[in-house]
């Protein structure tokens, strides 16, 4: 997103304030919220009149995401049937729409592919994977394909509209919430277009004028990933004191507008706004990456065990030479811990961790021999080094039946470790690897 179109969508989320919210009407109408995945019955009674609830949000947070699952839930447990439509292509999601599991959502090629946009992240993903749990929730994908039309940028919106659209003939009785860009969801034309919001409400086959509830992410300050021009970055966000952020009976809370001639219909307000971790946001952009190793054998330069190492030396070469996986799960452990898992077939060959940015990242692999941990290595650069390029250190692990045989650091001469260090490093080991394997 340009720099300018993300200030304007700023500027139009606060523009006329005045008639919309003052402190008067907001300690009127403003309904608390403690969680967002959690949700009270008086958002219930706010918001049960509605058949289509759209949830606009800057790409790149984390609050919508909390507030669609949260909603989800809080209708089914008003026993309401839901729909729940993100603003993803749905050829991107085949492999969720087959499978409907947790991995599979995380392994679907639109969060697979590097985001340029910020709707990659944890939030959507997690909010997906929560979702299809509950067996009184459909989720579908509403954005759209190559394909759909030959001026698919310019149609986008009445495209989407028609998707969503779809799905109210589909399933008549349900609610539906949809989660998208704040500009989609907009009522009003933008630049004399309709948006998605537009078209529904004036559908008259579908009826919907007094049944939309569209909402925006209003929020005091915090953290984005968002694209000025530059890709996509963390930046520091802060909208000053505005009537909302002045009101300070909720830190969170929804507020419906009075009158239905804006472009939305409230607002649900956050003081703090959180970055929403990107699962795949490409190669690390610093002079520094570690990389994954490919195509290498572990070539032994001592006498040391040699029968007992050579099927994990065999093995690490057979799998790190393997360059067409059937499945990579990608994951993301708070607060910086990046997962990958390599699958042949339903089989789990490999893990890699890689942690932190630049000089300070840390990778480690995992081979599995027989379902067991066989062979770990571990990389990192020398911070003591004051070269432009610093050294990196190398460690291997060699595991048979469950212990640490040996292992071997680029930085000492090769003799063998104490037994008593090696156990240690074995329980270390073993202890984070069982962790990662929770992610799976």
């Amino acid at each position: 997103m340009k720099r300018g179109l993300f200030i304007l969508l700023l500027s139009f989320a606060f523009n006329g304030l005045k008639g919309q919210a003052d402190s008067s009407r907001l300690a009127k109408s403003a309904i608390g919220i403690v969680r967002l995945d959690s949700l009270s019955g008086e958002v219930y009674d706010a918001l049960h009149p509605y058949k289509l609830i759209m949830i606009g949000e800057m790409h790149g947070t984390k609050e919508p995401a909390e507030f669609v699952k949260g909603l989800a839930e809080l209708f089914t447990n008003h026993r309401d049937s839901v729909l729940v439509g993100f603003e993803i292509p749905s050829a991107k999601m085949k492999e969720f729409l087959k499978e409907k599991t947790e991995r599979s959502v995380f392994n679907s090629s639109f969060f697979t592919t590097v985001s340029t946009d910020g709707r990659g992240n944890e939030a959507w993903a997690g909010a997906i994977s929560s979702l299809a749990l509950n067996p009184k929730v459909k989720i579908f994908f509403f954005d759209t394909n190559v394909g759909d039309s030959k001026r698919n940028y310019l149609d986008r919106d009445s495209l989407m509209y028609i998707k969503i659209k779809k799905e109210f003939e589909k399933h008549p009785s349900f609610k539906i919430i949809t989660i998208s860009g704040n500009i989609h969801n907009m009522l009003l034309p933008y630049k004399n277009e309709n948006k998605v919001a537009g078209f529904l409400s004036q559908d008259k086959e579908l009826n919907l004028a007094d049944k939309i509830c569209s909402l925006n992410h209003v929020y005091k300050s915090g953290t984005m990933i968002n694209n000025k021009g530059k890709g996509l970055q963390l930046y520091k966000v802060d909208n000053g004191n505005t009537e909302y952020s002045k009101f300070k009976k909720y830190e969170d809370y929804l507020f419906l507008f009075p009158s239905k001639q804006y472009a939305y219909t409230g607002v649900l307000f956050t003081r703090n706004v959180n970055a929403a971790k990107l699962i795949s946001a490409g190669e690390a952009s610093s002079t520094y990456n570690l990389k994954e190793t490919y195509n290498e054998e572990d070539i032994s330069v001592k006498e040391y065990l040699i029968k007992e190492l050579n099927p994990i030396r065999e093995n690490f070469r057979r799998i790190n030479s393997i360059s067409d996986w059937d499945t990579v799960l990608k994951r993301v452990v708070p607060p910086a811990e990046k997962l990958r898992f390599y699958f042949t077939g339903k089989k789990l060959e490999k893990v890699i961790s890689r942690n932190g940015d630049g000089i300070n990242q840390e990778l480690t692999e995992y081979y599995l021999l027989r379902g067991e941990l066989s062979f770990v290595y571990e990389k990192y650069f020398d911070k003591e080094d004051n070269f432009e390029k610093p050294e990196i250190v190398e460690t291997k692990y060699y595991f048979g039946k469950g212990k640490l045989l040996h292992m071997a650091n680029s930085h000492d001469c090769g003799a063998p470790f104490a037994d008593d260090y090696l156990l240690n490093e074995e329980k270390r080991i073993k202890k984070h690897f069982e962790q990662l394997l929770k992610f799976k």
